[in-house]
């Protein structure tokens, strides 16, 4: 009845990346809200200036890759 009332909406995103040699990559997302990023069980915590990107550290063989974005809205 007149009150708006906040929703807040989760997607995970779990994924293999397989890499010959150790090296670094970039993970982007066209996402500017709440978002956590693990590659191999580690939080990955150093985000890009821009907020929508990573720097990772890939291992050789395969990286398990788990992404977390929330989004909040009014209903």
């Amino acid at each position: 009845r007149g009150e708006n009332t906040e929703v807040v909406s989760t997607w995970y995103f779990a994924f293999r990346v397989d890499s010959d040699a150790r090296r670094q990559a970039l993970l982007t997302v066209d996402h500017r809200e709440a978002s956590t990023l693990r590659v191999n069980g580690t939080a990955v915590k150093d985000r890009l200036p821009d907020n929508a990107a990573w720097i990772v550290d890939l291992q050789p063989g395969g990286n398990e890759i788990l992404l977390r974005l929330q989004t909040a809205g009014a209903v």
